[in-house]
């Protein structure tokens, strides 16, 4: 196995917790687990918050698993949870989950939207083509003297009514 680097250091420094005042607290055990689970996997170096975002992740999925496993109990209309309700709420779970497509679907999907042809650029044409003009975010929208204006008439108004 490969020695973990930042977070095999956090995980080393917690191990060594036992001796003098500024030894870490241990690590909980779900943490422990996760470190060990990335050593098994050969990971050789990671953060220490990896351990943190896999352990959140992991606790969201499988609560979410549970409930709902517990409203397919009930639908079911059975007193206790058991193994086929965890089972059918994993399948509808990683169902839910977007799947990349395969390789030779991209691949395929590529060739087909490659055989039409690009629209020539024009010799004298170079860089980005833009819209016209008047359809572009970046023309000019403001009018500098009426909004001015605008803004003078309510104080004059005001200026006015307090005489």
């Amino acid at each position: 196995m490969a020695a973990a680097g930042a977070g095999g250091a956090a995980a080393g420094a917690a191990a060594a917790a036992g001796g003098g005042a500024a030894a870490a607290p241990p690590l909980p055990r779900d943490a422990q687990l996760m470190i060990s689970l990335l050593n098994q996997m050969d990971v050789p170096d990671w953060e220490p918050r990896v351990v943190n975002q896999l352990l959140e992740y992991s606790f969201r999925y499988v609560s979410e698993v549970t409930a709902d496993a517990e409203e397919y109990k009930k639908h079911a209309g059975k007193q206790q949870l058991d193994a086929d309700d965890i089972r059918v709420a994993v399948k509808l779970k990683d169902a839910q989950v977007m799947r990349p497509p395969d390789r030779d679907e991209l691949i395929a999907l590529a060739a087909e939207r490659n055989k039409e042809e690009l629209p020539p650029v024009e010799q004298h044409e170079y860089g980005i083509r833009l819209p016209p003009p008047e359809q572009q975010l970046t023309a000019l929208n403001y009018q500098i003297g009426r909004k001015r204006a605008a803004q003078e008439e309510p104080a004059q108004a005001r200026q006015k009514k307090a005489r």
